[in-house]
């Protein structure tokens, strides 16, 4: 799932956020992941085009959309309004609040005051 984010989405302000950042950092495997950008209808018609998923609004009323996958995965697409700060802000946990840009080793943690990659700090 990673793999194909990074691949599709990483020329664009995409960002993976909360629960699979710190899933990731713990070396976790990756059932659902939440990805924060411009266009998320867009993005998941595309994901499950390549993915062989079954994409669906998620929330209309806040714009997000699923793409359900094999094996109980899922993506979920939101919508990044404003900044990834301004994201981050409306977590409901701090655990949560963190985000790492797509096709980037950028680290947004508000809490952390030097954050480190999740994928470099999972080892090799």
């Amino acid at each position: 799932m990673r793999e194909l984010v990074e691949e599709l989405f990483a020329g664009e302000e995409a960002w993976v956020v909360g629960g699979a950042v710190r899933d990731e950092s713990l070396g976790r495997p990756l059932l659902d992941l939440d990805v924060a950008l411009r266009e998320p209808k867009i993005a998941a018609r595309s994901f499950a085009k390549r993915a062989g998923g079954a994409p669906f609004a998620l929330s209309e009323r806040h714009g997000a959309w699923r793409v359900a996958l094999a094996d109980d995965r899922t993506v979920d697409f939101t919508p990044l309004l404003g900044t990834i700060q301004d994201d981050l802000d409306t977590r409901d946990f701090s655990i949560n609040a963190i985000a790492e840009r797509v096709g980037s080793d950028e680290v947004v943690d508000p809490y952390t005051a030097s954050a480190i990659s999740p994928r470099a700090a999972s080892g090799p």
